[in-house]
């Protein structure tokens, strides 16, 4: 196994020490790019659609406040699990 890459260290090499059997430094950065790419295009989906649901219970005035959300589910965790809420 390969030893961490530091900040400071060659990421070329650091990225050569860890390529599997038959694996080329390219094949490495192209799996690398579309996960990063993949990655960012589900971190932008998940925020478009919290901004939507945001919007949405505005217009609704169906909204909830965290702390009272977070009491309920502290308490029904907890008659889940016999202790007193």
């Amino acid at each position: 196994m390969a030893a961490l890459m530091h900040i400071n260290d060659d990421p070329t090499a650091a990225a050569e020490g860890v390529l599997q059997q038959d694996e080329s430094l390219s094949e490495l950065v192209e799996a690398a790019l579309q996960e990063s790419i993949a990655r960012r295009c589900m971190r932008a989906q998940f925020s478009a659609q919290g901004r939507a649901a945001r919007q949405q219970g505005r217009c609704s005035d169906d909204l909830f406040d965290a702390n009272d959300v977070a009491t309920d589910r502290a308490r029904a965790h907890a008659s889940e699990r016999g202790s007193p809420g």
